[in-house]
């Protein structure tokens, strides 16, 4: 079951193991920290913060591109 986003949830894709942590909404954006491994060499990662537009990201969601680890499904409306 989808649930809307919170600031607190965790995103992860598991093609290139990065995740990040929303961080706020703003308008139509979310803004979300995201570390990841370096290409060149996984023993260093790539942090920093990043925006996105809520259509794009719930598109991913839905196509499977990211998992979503949820905060708390407490007092959360559920997706259509």
């Amino acid at each position: 079951m989808n649930y809307y986003l919170r600031a607190g949830d965790a995103l992860y894709r598991k093609e290139t193991s990065a995740y990040g942590i929303l961080i706020k909404k703003k308008g139509k954006k979310w803004y979300y920290s995201l570390r990841s491994p370096s290409i060149v060499d996984n023993e260093t990662y790539i942090v920093g913060e990043y925006s996105v537009r809520s259509k794009l990201l719930y598109a991913n969601i839905d196509q499977g591109f990211l998992e979503i680890f949820y905060g708390s499904k407490k007092n959360r409306r559920v997706r259509k």
